[in-house]
């Protein structure tokens, strides 16, 4: 590609926020596995062995080599990547509660609104069962 570009992380709250913070997307967070799976213990061990060679062969060949070396035009952008790889973060309700608080957010940046505590009472009735069903979830992976 012949135009330049410099890459940067999402900017600071304010100068009291301590650093920079990247949202990460729910689906590269998750795996399913389907339920008629008979041997889950054999099938977990084996994601997380894939999933932690993935981490030590890929992500850095995906990181150094493409990112930094192939893609990257200066040595700020470079620079600029380590700030938003260190700070990666996973918005739960992103992940695991349909959006519900996160898009009343999303809704009043887009609409211009400021009108955020109010989208959240509306919805917390919804986000609330949501969040029942999530927990009851993960309590169930115990059993």
């Amino acid at each position: 590609m012949e135009v330049d570009f410099g890459i940067i992380p999402y900017p600071k709250l304010d100068e009291y926020q301590d650093s920079y913070y990247t949202f990460v997307d729910a689906h590269s967070s998750l795996m399913a596995v389907p339920v008629m799976v008979g041997e889950i213990e054999k099938v977990g061990a084996i994601i997380e062995a894939l999933s932690y060679e993935s981490y030590k062969t890929v992500r850095p060949a995906y990181y150094d080599v493409a990112l930094k070396s192939k893609f990257a035009r200066d040595d700020e952008s470079e620079k600029m990547l380590d700030i938003i790889f260190s700070g990666i973060v996973y918005d739960f309700d992103y992940v695991f509660c349909d959006w519900i608080v996160t898009y009343v957010f999303f809704d009043n940046l887009r609409d211009g609104k400021q009108n955020f505590v109010s989208g959240v009472e509306r919805n917390m009735a919804k986000a609330q069962a949501r969040l029942e069903k999530v927990i009851e979830a993960f309590e169930m992976i115990d059993n």
